[in-house]
């Protein structure tokens, strides 16, 4: 119920933050065709497991998926920070499936997916984390709404819990996109904005807080 729920606050949220992102014309639609139609796959599929699995099984699965989120963002920062477009990107069919396999968690659970996703556009495209965000942003946002009739078709959606955190979430976006692309030190924010988040997911998952 909780991740059904969820995605009203995840597609309004992306889809202000997509709206700004291309009115400042960080979005080209033409070089993101091939990500969308991968992560739109894979984002089915994990979808129809959502609605599968038990509440134990999803549970178990994100505790460990986060921590390894962790991992990923404390080896070496500065691929992050300062990413190396001249340094060489993953194999075609390493980022095709990477991004299937971005797609099937953020159908599955969504919460966290931005994180990997924005590994594999930084770390395996060498993307900056801006035009990685602008990018994410575009693709939840596809990918969201029609999840959304499938988890309300199974009756999985608090309608208005999830609209009331839908409209914190669409004025975040709007306010993050704005002010992402005006400051030149934004991915060194984003980069420990993002570490924080992750160590409190991951406490209070393993009930630590």
């Amino acid at each position: 119920m909780a991740n059904g729920t969820n995605r009203i606050g995840v597609a309004l949220q992306t889809i202000s933050s997509a709206v700004t992102f291309q009115r400042a014309k960080v979005i080209h639609w033409k070089e993101q065709a091939r990500p969308i139609l991968l992560m739109t796959i894979g984002a089915f599929a994990g979808i129809a497991t959502a609605l599968w699995v038990s509440n134990e099984q999803f549970m178990f699965v994100f505790r460990y998926m986060i921590v390894i989120m962790l991992f990923l963002l404390l080896i070496k920062p500065k691929r992050w920070i300062q990413p190396n477009p001249e340094l060489p990107k993953w194999p075609r069919p390493v980022l095709d499936l990477s991004l299937l396999a971005m797609g099937f968690y953020g159908g599955f659970i969504q919460m966290g997916m931005g994180i990997f996703f924005l590994a594999v556009a930084v770390l395996g495209a060498r993307l900056t984390l801006l035009k990685a965000n602008a990018i994410k942003v575009m693709v939840v946002g596809i990918y969201t709404v029609p999840a959304i009739f499938l988890f309300a078709w199974e009756g999985k959606i608090q309608w208005v819990f999830g609209l009331t955190i839908g409209v914190g979430q669409l004025l975040g976006g709007w306010l993050t996109a704005r002010y992402a692309i005006r400051f030149p030190q934004i991915n060194t924010w984003a980069y420990y904005m993002l570490i924080a988040a992750v160590v409190l997911a991951i406490a209070s998952l393993f009930n630590l807080l």
